[in-house]
């Protein structure tokens, strides 16, 4: 999303060679792996994971979720390998002690990763997954504003990039199962 508002590809700090990487590519995500000047916003997964190297940051987006879907779908990709397949309902039962171990882990993960995030130095926007997904055009605003420096965007390429960004979208309030939806 932060591409088509941009106009330039996002980098992330993971090993591009990696599966996950490599389907995320073939997606059509194709800054993987790239930290440098070709690049302007870059996913991270710092303190909780080192990245494949280092970079300088000015400010940071922390893109939250709710936790009880953070853990069911790092659980679904755990356990099939990809970012875009759920398992079968059945598949819980089977599994039942080794998601609740996971659970108990990734709570704690997700409380400390958020938690040094909230305490970082950088200027820092908060945004939930949930709003992105329901209230994408006001949310991609907020977004906007925060990436062109915290100065308002109306009437800026920004602006029409927000409107182009969301064409196609149902409405603000429309209903999307965001509790099963990867990445």
């Amino acid at each position: 999303v932060i591409e088509r508002l941009s106009g330039v590809i996002t980098g992330s700090d993971t090993v591009p060679s990696r599966s996950l990487s490599r389907a995320l590519q073939d997606c059509g995500v194709l800054g993987e792996g790239i930290v440098d000047e070709r690049v302007h916003v870059v996913k991270t997964h710092f303190p909780e994971r080192r990245g494949l190297e280092p970079f300088g940051a000015q400010r940071a987006i922390l893109l939250i979720r709710n936790p009880f879907d953070v853990i069911d779908s790092y659980f679904n990709m755990t356990l099939t390998n990809t970012h875009n397949v759920t398992m079968h309902d059945s598949q819980y039962a089977r599994f039942s002690e080794l998601f609740a171990a996971l659970a108990r882990a990734e709570v704690r993960v997700w409380v400390a990763f958020n938690r040094w995030w909230m305490r970082c130095p950088l200027p820092l926007l908060v945004v939930r997954y949930e709003d992105l997904v329901r209230h994408r055009n006001r949310t991609l605003r907020r977004v906007a504003w925060f990436l062109n420096g915290c100065r308002p965007i109306e009437g800026t390429p920004l602006d029409r990039a927000v409107d182009e960004a969301c064409a196609g979208d149902l409405g603000e309030d429309r209903r999307t199962d965001v509790g099963r939806a990867h990445q």
